[in-house]
């Protein structure tokens, strides 16, 4: 799901930031999947029913 840069794999910054970040990056991920775990397609259709009336309105 994410992706830490690996441009240049020898630089040593590169490599001091990438190891830095890891677990960081880890727990992110972790988080956003328990996250969409709780997510249905029917919270998912509530909520673009109650956003079009609005979008169209905006649109005309």
């Amino acid at each position: 799901m994410f992706a830490i840069g690996n441009e240049n794999p020898k630089c040593l910054v590169e490599q001091s930031v990438n190891a830095a970040l890891e677990d960081a990056v880890i727990d992110a991920e972790a988080l956003l999947l328990e996250r969409f775990s709780e997510l249905s397609l029917a919270d998912l259709a509530a909520d673009f029913a109650r956003r079009r009336p609005v979008a169209k309105r905006e649109r005309n």
